[in-house]
């Protein structure tokens, strides 16, 4: 019995299972490529001048990089993590 399945015996039955397991189980891994992420180093950029200040992507915004200055919205890059989640959640569009 090997990986939970019984080999079958003789005349050759079973002989390529092993194989075929180890296949299935990552092994031709070293084959293929690499994954590489793509790079996530861009930082959503606000329109100061189209910005109400609603404060929706504040809201919005989990990690705390977006606050309300002057009546804008302001984003901390040392704080942002690049998930987007403010672009959907401004009500005007004004984050890209």
């Amino acid at each position: 019995m090997q990986f939970g399945y019984r080999r079958g015996g003789g005349r050759g039955r079973g002989r390529g299972m092993g194989r075929s397991i180890g296949r299935g189980m990552g092994m031709n891994m070293p084959y293929w490529a690499p994954f590489k992420p793509a790079p996530t180093t861009v930082i959503p950029k606000i329109d100061k001048e189209k910005c109400t200040g609603c404060g929706k992507c504040e809201e919005a915004c989990s990690f705390g990089a977006i606050s309300i200055v002057n009546k804008k919205a302001v984003i901390d890059p040392a704080l942002c993590r690049n998930c987007g989640v403010c672009i959907p959640a401004c009500p005007f569009n004004v984050i890209s």
